[in-house]
């Protein structure tokens, strides 16, 4: 009531700050009459508009004018806007909505209040670069499911002739303090002599409070201070800024914000106060962020698609030309008829090459099975001790080609683990394959088992070989990664070893942790729960 009773005081008084604020406002006002025909609403006369609505609808001289004389055809593409405008001049309920104008070809923002006596005030802003920006910014990212609702009803001062009423002043007054967007007056030295509703409840500052203080209670440590410079040189030389900062609440809270700040002039055109309107741009904020997100990760997959064909192109080829080329010396009976211990040699060699397609074709259908989700677990109670040891002994010829010792100890009693044979036993043979490839000659991989203090079973294989970085680390875990990726690389392999046996120990529960340092060796520990260890023992 305070606000009302000051409204009519300035009124009577003649002062024209409200006439001023609202002649000067970035968005467009228009105060206009119904026309009814049995009740139908069929079109509207311009009574007032302000400064900003020729701008922004690219309108002129419709003061006194109706509707469909200004914009022709808007009756038959617009009968819905008529309704709203009908509805609400005839008393209804203040309405805010977004409407696109087809004859125009703009998208406007709009608050309608009903002015007695068939009249109704629209308060608009064109929108229609928005509309473009949010259309734009979802056809970059379809998954993307946000709405980025940006909305800018800034009020600045409206001009009002001498002659308007007390209630007319109030219900234009109104707007401002009703509106959406945070919005505050202050003087040239930066006091806030005015703050709406939405400031207070977005910020948490009372008006009361905010009354004296300067804007910097907003100010947020997150906005560099180069815009703030640039702010206050733009408003200092008469120009309207637009821009992006953190405002900060009086709890503590931040968010992001799109401002505008205007100076706004009297009659004689000089500065008297300063217009800000900040509007909450937090969700589009994100959005944009997920987009550059999403963006960056394509690059790095298209990266990743690369390297893979690279690897695979190496990998697979490289035993297809020996499959091809020893059988093909063979058909052509290069060493005479077959039964010359040459060929013996190639038919290994064939079997070799074929083997090792196999395990990568494997190897690519396992990993393909996990990503699906479709990937199955044959569990049953399991012996550690013999599970190891066939290990070794299958590892073992590779060991020795490359003179590399291959140790076990375990507990002479271990408990039994529930889990597919044959996955665990590739777990262990993937660990032992690279610990043997990695190991110069004269190292030494082993192999532990043993239960652990939370009652599971963790089985640890520790070789002395060439060891990685943390950065090693992690690409050796990604599908497709090698530490060295180059075609000419001294290891071969696909990079799907330790990820998928990562991925194996995770579908049975467990963890894989790697431990390793340049030059020094790696451990690998892979920890099964308590869930999957049986109270039965091994004798």
């Amino acid at each position: 009531m305070t606000e009302l009773m000051a409204v009519d005081q300035v009124c009577a008084s003649g002062d024209d700050r409200y006439h001023l604020l609202f002649n000067n406002m970035l968005e467009g006002f228009a105060y206009c009459r119904m026309l009814f025909e049995e009740d139908s609403p069929v079109d509207f006369i311009y009574l007032d508009v302000n400064d900003s609505f020729e701008r922004l609808t690219g309108l002129s001289d419709v003061v006194g004018r109706k509707v469909s004389d200004v914009i022709p055809g808007i009756r038959e593409t617009s009968p819905d806007l008529f309704e709203s405008y009908g509805r609400i001049a005839l008393g209804g309920a203040p309405e805010r909505f977004e409407y696109y104008v087809k004859r125009l070809g703009i998208w406007f923002s709009l608050s309608v209040y009903s002015a007695g006596e068939s009249c109704f005030v629209a308060v608009f802003d064109n929108i229609t670069e928005r509309k473009l920006a949010i259309e734009s910014l979802l056809s970059m990212q379809a998954s993307l499911e946000t709405r980025v609702h940006q909305r800018t009803a800034e009020l600045e001062d409206l001009v009002e002739h001498h002659k308007r009423t007390a209630a007319e002043l109030f219900r234009l007054s109104q707007v401002v303090s009703q509106s959406t967007s945070m919005i505050y007056m202050t003087t040239l030295d930066g006091a806030i002599v005015y703050a709406n509703a939405e400031f207070e409840r977005v910020t948490g500052w009372s008006q009361a409070e905010a009354l004296g203080r300067n804007p910097r209670i907003l100010k947020s440590s997150n906005t560099p201070p180069e815009v703030y410079a640039d702010l206050w040189r733009t408003i200092g030389s008469g120009q309207t800024w637009n821009g992006e900062m953190e405002d900060l609440c009086k709890d503590g809270q931040q968010f992001w914000a799109q401002v505008k700040i205007s100076p706004l002039r009297d009659q004689a055109g000089c500065i008297t106060h300063y217009v800000a309107t900040h509007d909450n741009i937090t969700e589009r904020k994100e959005a944009e962020r997920r987009v550059h997100q999403a963006a960056e990760q394509a690059e790095v997959a298209n990266r990743a698609k690369s390297e893979i064909l690279a690897n695979m192109s190496h990998e697979l080829r490289t035993p297809l030309n020996a499959i091809i080329g020893f059988s093909s010396m063979m058909k052509e009976l290069i060493f005479g008829p077959l039964g010359h211990a040459k060929y013996t040699e190639y038919a290994r060699d064939i079997n070799d090459s074929a083997g090792h397609l196999l395990e990568l074709i494997n190897d690519i259908l396992d990993v393909s099975a996990i990503e699906a989700g479709e990937f199955k677990l044959y569990e049953e109670s399991l012996d550690i001790g013999e599970v190891l040891t066939t290990c070794v002994r299958l590892i073992g010829p590779r060991a020795e080609k490359g003179l590399v010792a291959v140790r076990m100890e375990i507990p002479s009693s271990l408990p039994r683990l529930y889990a597919d044979a044959r996955r665990l036993k590739q777990i262990v043979l993937n660990l032992l394959s690279n610990g043997v490839k990695f190991t110069p000659e004269g190292g030494t991989v082993s192999v532990t088992a043993a239960t652990d203090a939370a009652g599971g079973l963790s089985i640890v294989v520790v070789d002395t070989g060439i060891g990685m970085d943390q950065a090693g680390i992690a690409k050796a875990i990604q599908r497709f990664g090698q530490v060295d990726s180059q075609l000419g690389r001294k290891y071969e392999g696909t990079g799907l070893g330790l990820p998928l046996t990562k991925s194996l120990v995770e579908l049975h529960d467990g963890e894989l942790r790697i431990e390793s340092h340049k030059g020094k060796g790696t451990k690998i520990t892979v920890s099964m729960p308590v869930s999957r260890v049986t109270s039965e023992w091994m004798s």
